[in-house]
């Protein structure tokens, strides 16, 4: 799969590019929503991870603008989020109906994360669910 990361903490993005290569896909990185909705205009991917809080627009705001244009890749968005324990942004992710896992994370649940996207575009499972911990 070709795979967009959005994050606006570097280190962080190269890390879940990292995790995806080891595991066969090919990534692109981006530290803002505002460069993916160009990346989006321009290339074909087959899943996004975005964080949610990021400066300028957020990732709500990038998966919004995704479903506003009909653009069928708000289907394939999955969030990384800090700050999914606060009830207005937990919230805010829930009502998109995309799955969330929260950070910090670990390798093993980042491996289940993966696991449970990659069978919600395959319509095997549900897609708008947290990890449970």
């Amino acid at each position: 799969m070709r795979v967009l990361v959005i994050d606006d903490e570097p280190d962080l993005g190269e890390f879940i590019a990292r995790l995806l290569r080891r595991r066969g896909h090919s990534c692109e990185i981006t530290t803002s929503a505002e460069a993916a909705l160009f990346l989006v205009g321009q290339h074909e991917f087959d899943l996004i991870f975005s964080d949610l809080k990021m400066p300028g627009m957020s990732g709500i705001d990038f998966f919004e603008s995704l479903v506003a244009c009909r653009n069928p890749l708000a289907a394939r968005v999955a969030f990384i989020s800090g700050n999914a324990m606060n009830p207005p942004d937990r919230q805010k992710l829930e009502r998109t109906g995309r799955p969330f896992l929260e950070k910090p994370f670990d390798v093993a649940r980042f491996d289940e994360f993966l696991a449970r996207v990659e069978a919600s575009l395959d319509g095997r499972c549900p897609a708008g669910s947290q990890i449970p911990d």
